[in-house]
């Protein structure tokens, strides 16, 4: 920075300053718009004719369904060009209905005798009896091995009974219909009301299929017994038959009575299976929702566009009673920049014209005993020319539009403008024409091409003239007059 010219020292540092301060934001969003908090931060100046990412952050997904619409607003047209609807729906899962627990319970009959016959039979029905043995030791296996399966269903419903209250309970705490922006609420109860879910999760990968193993176990021994029960009805002596026809009619209602068992138990297992999963399912989904990134929504603005016009509309999940008449709303403004834009801005310059002021002094002679009257340049060291000025600016885009994406809030524009100095003792316009960069048009540096007037000495070379003597009736009038000439100016102004 040391070995820039002085002059341009002040656009070295602006740029610096601005390559600096939007580099950092050259991997961000242009605008984002926090739901939690309803506000609107621009990480970099938005141009009319580019397209912009708006970032709508803190979304409460869990609870309410966004609906995002933006529209342009031309600065000069009335016409609006409707941008863009982003619809973000993220799907609820359905309660499930509650399943009864299946804990199978033997009838009464079933806790009656089971058949033991210790008498003496006669050889005729010796077979039957066998085979209905054979039924008996069937139809225990099968209830044993129910039995085993309905201990676990029976934990497994406490289970999910404990998930499910879980889960409501944790939609009542955190989906409050006046606090829902508030994220962190949800993050909450979600640390609370998570555990009972991922036990039932845990708990059905890890003991539902050896019950389900049970209950195949228990069909294929009640299939055994009806074939074998089926086999005595079929080939047993007619005596046999009616000396034991209540008998043989209790065991094929408990043959039904375990069936249905059965049956219930299977119904229990596989509903455990679709809770589980949609268990599973809920909770990931609230986890994603937690840490799901903000919705990015891309906008093309027209080149005549003013103003981007948003709302933002929050509607209760159709899953959550309580929040079913619920609805939140908010709407912002982005201000956009004309990529053609012009304005107006004050401040100095300083030029690479060299300023003049003759005035008439006595000199010594050269014996120095004797003085002489001349006129001498009291500005004779180089002075360059500094003055207030105004500018009007005329913007032609942004550094961006020149491959500098990191600096979209430095701007190009042409200017012109008039600066004021005391020339020959009165006030006198100069003019400038040059180009500009601006930093969100309220800081301006010019580089101009700078004319206005100096003071000339009429009556010859001012270093010869200062040697010699000037007659009394030459009047500073007379002697001094102005000229045109122009030179290198730098401007610092701010906008109007």
């Amino acid at each position: 920075m040391s070995r820039i010219p002085g002059p341009f020292r002040l656009i070295a540092s602006l740029l610096s300053f601005a390559t600096t301060s939007t580099s950092a934001a050259a991997q961000t969003h242009d605008v984002t718009y926090d739901w939690q908090t309803q506000s609107l931060t621009n990480a970099r100046d938005v141009v009319a004719g580019r397209t912009i990412s708006v970032e709508f952050a803190n979304l409460n997904l869990v609870c309410y369904d966004y609906a995002i619409t933006m529209e342009q607003v031309a600065a000069i047209e009335s016409n609006k060009d409707f941008l863009a609807a982003f619809v973000g729906q993220l799907s609820s899962g359905e309660t499930q209905s509650e399943q009864p627990a299946i804990a199978y319970e033997a009838p009464a009959k079933q806790a009656a005798e089971l058949f033991a016959f210790k008498m003496m039979i006669p050889a005729d029905v010796k077979d039957a009896v066998e085979r209905l043995d054979r039924v008996i030791n069937e139809y225990e296996k099968g209830r044993n091995a129910l039995r085993v399966a309905s201990q676990t269903l029976g934990m497994l419903s406490e289970k999910r009974n404990l998930a499910k209250q879980a889960l409501e309970k944790f939609y009542i705490d955190a989906c409050i219909p006046n606090k829902g922006r508030d994220r962190s609420i949800v993050g909450a109860a979600w640390r609370v009301a998570s555990k009972a879910p991922e036990d039932l999760v845990t708990e059905v990968t890890s003991r539902l299929s050896a019950v389900e193993a049970n209950i195949s176990s228990a069909k294929r021994a009640l299939a055994e017994a009806v074939i074998l029960f089926g086999r005595i009805r079929r080939d047993a002596s007619a005596q046999f038959l009616s000396d034991n026809q209540g008998k043989l009619r209790d065991r094929a209602d408990l043959h039904a009575a375990l069936a249905i068992a059965i049956e219930d138990a299977s119904k229990t297992a596989s509903q455990l299976r679709t809770e589980s999963t949609a268990a599973h399912v809920a909770s990931t989904e609230i986890a994603d929702a937690l840490t799901s990134p903000p919705r990015i929504l891309s906008v093309t603005l027209q080149e005549s566009t003013g103003t981007v016009t948003g709302s933002i509309v929050a509607t209760g999940k159709p899953g959550i009673p309580h929040l079913k008449e619920v609805e939140l709303k908010n709407t912002f403004e982005i201000p956009v920049y004309r990529r053609f834009r012009a304005f107006l801005s004050t401040g100095f310059i300083k030029s690479s014209l060299n300023e003049h002021k003759f005035e008439r002094q006595n000199l010594p002679g050269p014996d120095d005993t004797t003085t002489y009257s001349t006129f001498v340049d009291m500005r004779s060291a180089r002075s360059l020319a500094f003055a207030p000025a105004v500018f009007s600016h005329m913007t032609l885009g942004s550094l961006a539009d020149f491959g500098l994406t990191a600096l979209t809030g430095v701007s190009v524009a042409v200017s012109g403008g008039v600066a004021a100095r005391s020339v020959n003792a009165r006030i006198s316009p100069d003019f400038l024409l040059g180009a500009s960069l601006g930093v969100r048009d309220r800081v301006m540096l010019t580089a101009a091409w700078h004319t206005g007037r100096v003071e000339h000495l009429i009556i010859g070379n001012p270093e010869e003239v200062r040697k010699s003597a000037v007659p009394t009736e030459i009047t500073r009038e007379g002697a001094v007059g102005e000229r045109w000439r122009s030179g290198f100016a730098i401007a610092f102004s701010v906008s109007m």
